[in-house]
């Protein structure tokens, strides 16, 4: 079978899971209606609220597990010759900086010292207070004969982009991180794109890991593979995302980087959508980089990318409105940004039915399914979860990012989960940021990890105690309820956030924090 009709067969069953849940989302409203009488007031807002609740999850899981299969099927992919090209276009790379380690800056110059493309320059820019720091970065520059920049910059990484991109010659610019290690034949391929097909303004390519020694790290690497998963699958609609490094832009589409925004590259991916602008993903490792090394460090990223995310979406929302953007690039940026709020959506639905079960509301839905669609609908629920997972390691695998063991599975399993709560913060620290226009931008802004784990898990051992009180009100030893399915989610939410403060302490203690201090933070 061809990929294209697996493609549309995919799409086709995902809609057949969204008419499921529609129907079911129907009859529901229906039956809580029938009963509005016996809810009153109270009991009909908790059941439509906790029925919401109840999809929402699912509709997002939907939508991405469908977005993940047409990824692998690499929905989109162009044909390049790189042979077809030549020297004539001139490609400027710039690597910003910020307090770096010396020997991570020189590998990735040598990196590009061994460029099949030869019409290039290199510019480091550098915002980096130590003059004696400095000077060691412009004498390695002058040693590979690359162009040192130095400017006072208060606007993090693109403040530093926007000094020096008007000051580079190439017809298209490159963006690599500090620790990204180019691949050898990357420009070349970059050019070969951008020559090619002109519909394209960039091209976002994925980059490898190089430093994978632990669980943490390989948790990191697969979920960056999940995001590149899932542009490949953009590529058919226009929505390819500007992912910060490992990227090659035509100069008009890098003329202004925005400023004064937690994540620069995705606020400016929505931006080239507005000018009616598309990348391309090339689904080809473009350079070899290194992950978060701590704890710490690794959930201060996430939570700046998802505060980023949510933020960034929130300043476009007018332009969406508008119609400056497609009905599919506005709806892949609703998901991508809100992916929070959806995914762990379970937790208020938890509030949600304790207040139904401490008010003993009663339950309906679904004309008389009824409790038992607290058995049936979490058993849909893991299968769509279980695909999203599924298609994720096997894209993982064939691309040969890492070599996967038996126990990284259940680690990430178990460190989504419990990072989860700390996400949803995040989320929610960039929706009021974006809503109460919030001028205050840190780079990888040092999460109270400790503290923010003994209040989850103080909520956590919460809902353990009412697993307890509603299994033995299920069994009859208690008469307070009656029959009831709550137990499952109460007790999912018990083991969700009881184990926060304790993993958190055990895994802090086995890849050792490293201070945030301003030595310790670079682009």
């Amino acid at each position: 079978m061809s990929n294209k009709a697996i493609h549309k067969i995919n799409h086709l069953i995902g809609i057949l899971f969204y008419a499921t849940f529609a129907v079911y989302f129907i009859l529901s409203l229906i039956s809580i209606i029938r009963e509005s009488v016996l809810l009153g007031a109270g009991g009909i807002i908790l059941n439509i609220l906790s029925l919401i609740l109840e999809i929402l999850g699912p509709i997002y899981m939907i939508y991405f597990l469908v977005q993940l299969i047409d990824g692998f099927l690499k929905i989109g992919e162009v044909d390049y010759d790189i042979n077809a090209i030549n020297e004539q276009k001139k490609v400027s790379v710039i690597i910003p900086i910020h307090n770096v380690p010396i020997l991570v800056l020189e590998e990735t110059l040598v990196g590009l010292t061994e460029q099949t493309y030869k019409n290039f320059d290199v510019w480091v820019g550098d915002d980096t207070p130590n003059e004696k720091l400095r000077k060691e970065y412009e004498n390695l520059c002058n040693k590979y004969n690359f162009t040192y920049f130095y400017a006072e910059n208060k606007k993090l990484k693109a403040g530093m982009l926007n000094l020096v991109i008007p000051k580079t010659k190439g017809d298209y610019v490159t963006f690599f991180d500090v620790d990204h290690v180019p691949t050898e034949d990357i420009l070349a391929k970059f050019v070969a794109i951008l020559n090619q097909y002109p519909e394209f303004e960039f091209v976002q390519a994925k980059y490898g890991f190089r430093n994978a020694t632990n669980v943490l790290h390989v948790w990191s690497a697969m979920t960056t593979s999940q995001i590149f998963c899932s542009q490949n699958a953009r590529r058919s609609f226009g929505a390819v995302l500007f992912q910060g490094a490992s990227a090659c832009f035509r100069r008009s589409g890098v003329q202004q980087i925005p400023e004064n925004v937690v994540i620069e590259d995705y606020s400016h991916s929505i931006s080239l959508m507005t000018q009616k602008k598309q990348g391309y993903f090339l689904d080809e490792f473009a350079a070899q980089t290194l992950l978060p090394s701590t704890l710490d460090h690794q959930m201060s990223q996430l939570y700046r990318w998802i505060k980023g995310q949510t933020s960034s979406f929130v300043a476009h929302i007018k332009d969406i409105l508008m119609g400056r953007l497609s009905f599919k690039q506005s709806a892949d940026l609703f998901f991508t940004s809100t992916i929070i709020f959806g995914v762990t959506s379970f937790y208020e639905l938890g509030f949600v039915y304790g207040f139904m079960y401490l008010f003993k509301t009663p339950y309906f839905r679904a004309l008389g399914l009824d409790s038992l669609s607290q058995i049936i609908m979490p058993i849909l629920i893991m299968i769509i979860y279980g695909g999203t997972f599924a298609i994720m390691i096997i894209y993982f695998i064939k691309s040969k990012f890492l070599q996967l063991k038996a126990y990284n599975v259940p680690f990430y399993v178990i460190f989504g989960g419990l990072a989860s709560p700390y996400l949803k913060l995040a989320a929610l620290d960039g929706l009021l940021s974006s809503l109460f226009r919030s001028k205050k931008s840190e780079w990888n802004k040092k999460i109270k990890l400790g503290l923010w784990g003994a209040f989850f898990s103080t909520i956590g051992i919460l809902f353990f105690g009412l697993t307890v009180i509603s299994t033995l009100d299920l069994i009859g030893i208690v008469n307070y309820y009656g029959d009831n399915f709550y137990f499952a989610i109460f007790l999912a939410i018990g083991f969700a956030l009881t184990f926060v403060l304790p993993f958190i302490l055990i895994a802090r203690n086995k890849f050792k924090t490293a201070d945030f201090e301003e030595k310790h933070i670079f682009h």
